[in-house]
């Protein structure tokens, strides 16, 4: 049984990068949200709903060379994917208007506005923003990364051997940045999670064989849960990613009951076989009615939401009646395989 619960897993396992993290601000509503609807006008009439903003500082921002670096950001920055459209003193309505950086005139024409003076010109003129609207096209972490990845090189590459000092802000920024820090977050958490997961076992069952056995049973449950959802062609949302906790609470909690009741039985001269048998007898109903509230919750879901809801929803219900259900049958399969040995 092992053999072929192992063979199972790994074709399983290879649905598992087919899925891909959602961010975007749909998958926070319903697809007949009212708030919505109006979020689609406003893009669609303004196109951008995030904003990066470069700021780029020098004694004389009027200097030749400084614009010139301003303007050759701009551009790169414009012809950048999702870029809808770029705001800078050198590249505005006015700076047209006046024939471009090199006009005699054009400190004067840009001091004297009014607009620029606010938006774009610190107080004394030291610092000036360059403001890249980014389209909403890109809203997942994987594009804003790239884009801001692919920024910071144009920003590196035009302020190399200069005077002259750069900052970047906005949501794609923040996003990559929130990004890179969940991930070495993770790098650590995960390890250090499973460490204190094999340490409580191993205080209780005092045998590393059967320390092993409720982290497999998590491990099988989570791979069959995003196989599932790959295969679905469902996304991870913020909503489903917290099915892990879920298959870590629920999991470890009944594998460790069964566990445990099988040492019991053992320990009164039951044999591998029997004792397996009796310790899933006397739990397999409380452990189905534990997990019967949280599969009839991730129905109801579906159920009631199916008609107005989009497909994030959805996977987001079904996903929890998937988690209960292959982390179930992975409890007795695993349990009993590894009694018989």
């Amino acid at each position: 049984m092992l053999a072929a619960l192992a063979l199972v897993t790994a074709v399983a396992a290879l649905f598992i990068p087919r899925i891909e993290f959602d961010n975007s601000i749909e998958a926070w509503f319903l697809e007949q949200d009212p708030s919505l609807a109006i979020y689609d006008r406003f893009t669609a009439t303004f196109r951008a709903d995030q904003i990066v903003v470069i700021g780029l500082f020098a004694e004389d921002l009027f200097a030749p060379d400084v614009l010139s670096v301003i303007d050759a950001v701009s551009q790169a920055a414009h012809d950048l994917e999702f870029a809808e459209r770029v705001q800078s003193i050198t590249n505005s309505g006015l700076a047209g208007q006046i024939r471009g950086f090199a006009a005699p005139d054009f400190r004067e024409r840009i001091l004297a506005s009014p607009l620029h003076r606010a938006a774009l010109l610190s107080e004394h003129a030291d610092a000036t923003a360059i403001i890249v609207y980014y389209a909403r096209e890109g809203n997942t972490f994987a594009k804003k990364r790239q884009f801001v990845e692919s920024l910071r090189a144009i920003l590196d590459a035009a302020t190399a051997q200069t005077q002259i000092d750069y900052a970047m802000t906005g949501a794609p920024v923040l996003s990559e940045a929130g990004e890179k820090r969940n991930s070495a977050d993770m790098r650590l958490l995960v390890p250090a999670m499973i460490v204190v997961i094999l340490g409580i076992a191993f205080v209780v069952l005092r045998r590393l064989s059967l320390t092993l056995l409720p982290l497999a049973v998590v491990g099988l449950a989570v791979i069959w849960t995003y196989a599932v959802m790959g295969a679905a062609g469902w996304s991870m949302t913020m909503l489903s990613i917290i099915l892990v906790p879920l298959v870590l609470a629920v999991g470890l909690g009944h594998s460790m009951h069964i566990i445990t009741g099988y040492r019991l039985d053992r320990e009164r001269g039951q044999g591998h076989e029997q004792a397996v048998k009796g310790s899933l007898a006397r739990h397999l109903k409380p452990c189905f009615y534990t997990c019967i509230t949280t599969d009839r919750r991730g129905l109801a879901v579906v159920a009631r939401q199916r008609s107005r809801a989009g497909p994030r929803v959805c996977a987001y219900g079904s996903g929890r009646c998937v988690r209960c259900v292959s982390g179930k049958r992975d409890i007795l399969a695993v349990n009993a395989a590894a009694g018989r040995g």
